[in-house]
């Protein structure tokens, strides 16, 4: 944003999401609260009320085209505007709840270093600290990593940003106007980072020696999704199904033992058992049509 940037009428919404969106940040627009408390979307049992996307596929659906944000506020002119975080606009925000939020970030000052920011206050009284994503990291979202009532909303995850309006009445507002987010410090990355997977150990039924071929296939495939960075988790486990579906097929290791050995894996690396299942089972099934001999007896 430009120093000094303010917008007129309809509380400026949608030229604030047209001037994120010229500076590289995907948006999207929010559902707002209504009178009591209720979600705008109409759903009784809402479980966020007027704080979950409005339109389908959530963040995912976050855009830079100016025609479509303009067609979005203007069919929702009382629409929040959303900022997906992380790679896609190479952004790291700091959720800071209250004055617990707020002493717990002032804990990681003392024994790490500062915290450069581009701020604003939410509309809830909390505080948002926006940070550049250092090049080639992915930093994923957490809560509670850092520090108690101290959120990271990353790779994954959305904002609210100013001149949204919280279901209090509270409005999101930039504490200094036309600041760029600095790039995240190291120690913050470090300790936003998750901690690496354990090893995955395999116990692989044979019958051969245990430094086989089919022993080091299994194992090294599912130590390999285990080890995945996040965001390429799922792409992985497909890829390794695959690749032990075409040893399955040419009878060089057992189809069951692999599919416990990657559902292990997948489950270390932090994959539900549901998404995992459907991969696997895909993978698998692709990999079983097309068998393939090992290099090496």
């Amino acid at each position: 944003m430009q120093e000094g940037f303010r917008v007129a009428g309809a509380d400026g919404r949608l030229p604030y999401a047209l001037r994120y969106a010229g500076q590289g940040w995907p948006v999207l627009p929010v559902w707002w609260p209504v009178a009591g408390g209720a979600c705008a979307c109409g759903q009784v049992d809402c479980s966020k009320p007027g704080r979950h996307p409005l339109v389908r596929r959530g963040f995912h659906a976050a855009t830079l085209h100016a025609d479509l944000i303009n067609r979005w506020w203007v069919r929702w002119p009382r629409a929040k505007v959303g900022i997906r975080t992380g790679v896609a606009s190479g952004l790291i925000v700091l959720d800071i709840d209250g004055a617990p939020g707020m002493e717990a970030l002032r804990s990681l000052r003392r024994e790490e270093g500062p915290v450069r920011a581009a701020w604003t206050r939410s509309g809830s009284g909390g505080w948002h600290a926006y940070l550049r994503m250092p090049a080639g990291v992915l930093v994923p979202n957490s809560a509670g990593r850092l520090g108690p009532r101290l959120d990271v909303l990353a790779d994954g995850g959305s904002i609210v940003a100013p001149p949204s309006v919280h279901a209090t009445g509270g409005r999101y507002h930039w504490l200094t106007p036309g600041v760029q987010p600095p790039e995240a410090p190291d120690w913050l990355v470090r300790l936003a980072l998750p901690p690496p997977p354990p090893p995955v150990t395999v116990m692989v039924g044979t019958g051969g020696r245990p430094d086989s071929y089919a022993d080091a296939a299994v194992c090294g495939e599912a130590e390999a999704v285990a080890a995945a960075p996040a965001g390429t988790r799922n792409h992985r486990l497909n890829y390794a199904a695959w690749r032990l579906g075409r040893l399955a097929a040419a009878g060089v290791v057992d189809e069951s033992t692999a599919r416990e050995a990657l559902m292990a894996a997948a489950a270390a690396c932090g994959l539900s058992r549901h998404e995992s299942a459907g991969t696997v089972r895909g993978g698998m099934s692709a990999g079983l049509c097309n068998p393939r001999r090992p290099l090496t007896p």
